[in-house]
């Protein structure tokens, strides 16, 4: 450390011409040069706190007992760090993020609500267009005595640039709208031309989501994963115009230039960790530890903000890793300690270390098998840090088996804001080890070691050093090390034979014969991952898919199965289907977490390749008895093809239900048609599926009356009319078939609501028929509710409730229900607040002046001197403590309702458990202000309906059936897709303004008391 301050004063000098550098305002015009001027942002800005000096910010560190933090960089040397990465010869590579967060030479033409940009050109590849100021530069320790002594920038003037590592002939780097390869074939650092283009179309949206996280996989692909809030249309020399949004894990050849996404969901993906056995993970920004990916999973994801779902048919996703942890947010990024220190091995051996950049600390995590994926429990923090300025926002396991951190350093943290207020000069890398003297660094280098001893390092205990002698194998084509490399396959108890196996196939060396032999290996990992190289070539042997069907009737270990499935997805129905057929018929598997949405994601793929063999699996009665084919296949098979639709997938509807040998199964294919136009009428079907299913129907008329009504079937219709006006029927029964006709806009509803409406008693059918009578344009149902709403309503207040939201969705009754306020038949008070602002959407002059009238928009009235406000509150809150016990009760009124805090509330906002609640401008911020930032998942949506209807609420779902919106109340509302005219996000918080109007200072000290209570 002593050289490292040392340099210091030099390279402050060297640096001084950056550091006073401003950057131009990237503004297009005035309104974007509004938003920047009056944005008010959100989340951990910029602080007054003045950084710790360098060489006393490791006394800022509390560690567990065992270990020792240094710090092995600091500014100028390193400024807004980003990525770390090493080399073959043990040198750091770090790409310093200092452009972020506007592009060099773009302007911005308009935001949207999420802050997104829209940018007025494409910028050029570097070395061309506008120069940005990010570097990728190498740091060395020479003398080998454990402090860097060289610093090198090898690429200058990148623009947006967040990952770079060398490998394959030279050095990738990460540029978004770009992936660049700097060809160096003699390893000197000075790139040998210009760079290629690998990859273009990443998107530019929003710079703290854009493509990041460079790294070799074990199968020689090089990946990369995607934030939330960029779009991407990616191109390579082989590979066309792939698109997708949002967060996803991605992949692309070096040799063959093929990419391909390898899986979806996560949240603001900013990480990658491959651990030894090949398994997938990634950070996030909620309060989870992360997520685990299976090759061609469908994720979970803010459908509405981030876009659906890349498959519209998957049906499902998987989420986040079940986490048993202290609920803060959020761990970005982590990685799994396998770096063979016997001290750290004992401390943290297969633990994921995982920074909290928000709370300035690092969490130890136990990976804990789960069926085919894994729960997290916390241990004892690896460290924390009183320095509120300390940012990790990298975190990786070194050749010398030690952990290291790249900290950004700033006390701002939030991205949302448009001001690039970043303090671009500091920055800092440290490196967690056992407490014991350091012993020096032995100097090595990959690229010139003998293949022989290459595959020597493949038994290292440092993981690292396991992958990269794999990867500098095949970057040389060692095809000599083969029979060595088998031989330890076929070994029954290697420690690392998997590691011999990721090089043998990079190698290209996993021939037919291994290949079986491997596939009945006792070690589930050498099984997996056989599977795994077999489905990643997309075809295989008729004998290595027999052993695959083979695999699949006696296969038991879970993560196995799960890529069998994953691998069967990718390879033709003529290899797939045989192995498909028996694990459908396994119901055991039904329990997995999984297992059965992997089954349904490799069936679906040859849904519409391959109707015909997909629908040979069914002529077999012992599917049809299975629990895994009736819950995952047969329903969602039906449902897809209805979906889709056309003469073939109808047809292939008619197969399926033809083949069905038992009432109960033709019903459950009905189901499934049915619940493709789920909320909406269903069409005219084909003769080929609609006389086979009109047979059916007349079955289950006395049967499944609601069944037959969401198919058309006009007798169960006329039925079902009957029974909804039957006061003897049972409610549920009622409420069923009125939603199922209001779904179809059936016409004769509306006169059967007419007389619920004005009929006493029975609350639940009346809520039910408020629903439905919003689906209609009928303004008698809305004269119907006003003209009895004292009587029949207003007593009950969900009843009230859900009167106010049925006139609020239309314009016409919105103004018939302004009428009743005025004439004061209702009160304001006992309107929601996102009812009224659903009135507000409609942007209608009179209506507004109109609300104004009632509802005098709060948000004005703070906004004119809000910073004045936050003074005020901020002087209360020191004058005196508060009590946490009374503010629990202030809590109770007026937060409980939508938010969870200690285990304690609603789920219509975030859980702020984890935020950052010790700091008050971020309480204040968000209370003062909630419409400048509305936290992922928990923005709301608009939904203009064909019918006139407007409807707003949570997006809960979003597939090739339609949307599921949640509003304020609870209800849900499932809207077809060709039902929807427009679907926007509102600019508007669900969180009121005006949350704290009205407290008295006491009441004030209390409530902050409870909010901010450890």
């Amino acid at each position: 450390m002593s050289r490292l301050l040392s340099l210091l004063p030099l390279l402050l000098t060297l640096f001084s011409p950056f550091l006073q550098a401003q950057p131009p305002t990237p503004a297009a015009n005035d309104e974007v040069r509004k938003v920047m001027e009056t944005f008010k942002g959100r989340g951990v800005m910029r602080g007054e706190t003045p950084p710790t000096p360098p060489d006393a910010a490791p006394d800022s560190f509390q560690l567990r007992d065992g270990l020792a933090l240094d710090l092995m960089a600091a500014e100028p040397m390193v400024e807004q760090p980003l990525y770390l990465s090493w080399d073959s010869r043990g040198r750091l590579w770090v790409t310093l993020y200092r452009q972020y967060q506007f592009p060099a030479g773009l302007k911005i033409t308009s935001y949207d609500q999420h802050l997104r940009a829209v940018f007025d050109t494409i910028p050029q590849p570097p070395p061309h267009g506008v120069k940005g100021a990010d570097q990728v530069i190498v740091l060395e320790d020479t003398n080998h005595d454990g402090q860097f002594d060289s610093r090198k920038v090898v690429i200058d003037g990148l623009n947006i640039a967040t990952a770079a590592i060398k490998g394959a002939g030279g050095i990738w780097v990460l540029n978004p709208p770009y992936l660049l390869f700097y060809p160096d074939a003699n390893h000197d650092d000075i790139p040998d031309s210009d760079p290629e283009v690998a990859l273009s179309g990443f998107g530019l949206e929003d710079t703290h989501a854009v493509a990041n996280s460079l790294q070799f996989g074990p199968d020689g692909w090089l990946y990369g994963v995607n934030g939330s809030t960029t779009t991407c249309n990616i191109s390579s020399r082989v590979t066309k115009n792939i698109r997708f949004e949002g967060q996803h894990v991605w992949r692309f050849h070096p040799k063959t230039h093929r990419f391909e996404v390898y899986a979806e969901g996560g949240g603001n993906t900013f990480n990658l960790e491959i651990d030894s056995n090949g398994r997938f993970f990634s950070g996030t920004n909620g309060n989870a530890r992360g997520i685990h990916y299976d090759q061609g999973m469908s994720g979970i994801k803010n459908f509405g903000k981030h876009g659906p779902a890349g498959n519209p048919y998957a049906f499902g996703y998987f989420d986040h890793l079940e986490t048993k942890s202290d609920g803060k947010r959020f761990s970005q990024a982590f990685c799994i300690y396998e770096g063979g220190d016997p001290t750290l091995t004992k401390l943290l051996g297969n633990r994921i270390i995982a920074p909290n950049s928000l709370h300035n600390f690092v969490y130890v995590s136990r990976l804990i098998p789960t069926g085919s994926t894994f729960r997290v429990e916390d241990d004892a923090p690896l460290l924390k840090s009183t320095d509120s300025w300390f940012r990790p926002v990298d975190i990786k396991v070194g050749p010398d088996g030690g952990i290291w951190m790249a900290d950004w350093y700033d006390t701002r943290l939030s991205h949302v804001s448009p001001v690039d207020d970043w303090h671009k000069t500091s920055g800092r890398i440290y490196r967690v080890r056992a407490n014991t003297e350091p012993s020096p660094s032995k100097p090595f280098n990959l690229h010139t070691s003998p293949a022989a001893d290459l595959v020597k390092l493949l038994n290292h205990p440092n993981k690292w050093f396991r992958r990269q002698a794999g990867f500098e194998l095949a970057w040389r084509n060692a095809t000599e090390v083969l029979p060595d490399l088998e031989k330890h396959l076929r070994s029954p108890n290697h420690p690392h034979a998997i590691d011999s196996l990721f090089a043998l196939h990079m190698l290209g060396g996993l021939r037919d014969e291994l290949a079986l032999d491997l596939l009945v290996h006792p070690n589930p990992s050498r099984r997996r991952w056989v599977i795994r190289c077999i489905g990643d070539t997309n075809q295989t042997s008729p004998r290595i898919a027999t052993a695959i069907r083979e695999l699949a009737l006696r296969e038991d270990h879970p993560e196995v199965r799960t890529q069998l499935l994953c691998s069967l997805k990718r390879l033709p129905a003529s290899n797939a289907l045989p192995a498909l057929r028996v694990m459908l018929t396994r119901d055991q598997d039904l329990t997995d977490p999984r297992i059965p949405l992997l089954l349904w994601w490799a069936l679906e793929d040859k849904a519409e390749t391959d109707r015909e063999p997909l629908l040979a699996l069914f002529d077999e009665s012992a599917v049809w008895h299975s629990q895994l084919a009736q819950s995952y296949a047969i329903k969602n098979l039906a449902r897809r093809w209805a979906l889709a639709g056309g003469t073939d997938n109808f047809n292939a509807c008619a197969g399926l239900l033809r083949r069905a040998p038992r009432d109960t199964d033709r019903t459950l294919v009905i189901e499934g048609i049915a619940s493709a136009f789920q909320g909406s009428k269903m069409p005219v079907l084909p003769p080929a599926l609609a006389e086979p299913l009109q047979a059916h129907l007349k079955k289950l008329v006395e049967d499944d009356l609601l069944l037959a009504v969401k198919t058309g079937d006009k007798t169960a219709i006329k039925k079902s009319l009957a029974v909804i006006t039957d006061q003897k029927a049972p409610t549920e029964k009622r409420i069923a078939l009125l939603e199922a006709l209001a779904a179809a806009n059936h016409p004769d509803l509306p006169k059967i609501l007419q007389s619920l409406l004005k009929s006493p008693g029975n609350l639940p059918l009346k809520h039910a028929a408020l629903n439905a009578a919003g689906r209609y344009d009928d303004l008698e149902l809305a004269r119907t509710v006003l003209t009895g709403y004292e009587a029949r309503f207003a007593g009950d207040p969900a009843l009230r409730d859900a009167a106010h939201r049925m006139l609020a969705s239309r314009k016409e009754s919105s103004t018939l229900f302004l009428d009743q306020l005025d004439a004061r038949t209702i009160k304001p008070t006992e309107v929601a607040v996102d009812v009224v602002n659903q009135m507000r959407v409609y942007n209608d002059e009179s209506l507004t002046i109109r609300l104004d009238k009632h509802w005098p928009p709060v948000t004005t009235l703070l906004a004119a001197d809000q910073a004045t406000e936050m003074t005020r509150i901020k002087t209360i809150l020191t004058a005196q403590p508060g009590n946490p016990k009374q503010g629990h009760l202030i809590y109770q009124q007026r937060c409980h309702a939508c938010h969870k805090l200690f285990n304690e509330g609603g789920l219509a906002g975030p859980d702020l458990t984890g935020y950052e609640r010790s700091n008050l401008d971020f309480w204040l911020t968000a209370i003062l202000a909630p419409n400048a930032e509305i936290r992922e998942g928990f923005g709301t949506y608009i939904a203009k309906q064909k019918n006139g209807q407007m409807l707003m609420g949570m997006l809960e779902k979003q597939d090739a059936t339609g949307i599921l919106l949640r509003d304020m109340a609870g209800q849900k509302h499932l809207i077809s897709n060709n039902d929807i005219e427009t679907l926007d996000a509102s600019p508007v918080s669900l969180m009121p303004a005006g949350l704290i109007q009205g407290l008295s200072d006491e009441d004030l000290r209390h409530l902050f008391a409870y909010l901010m209570k450890p």
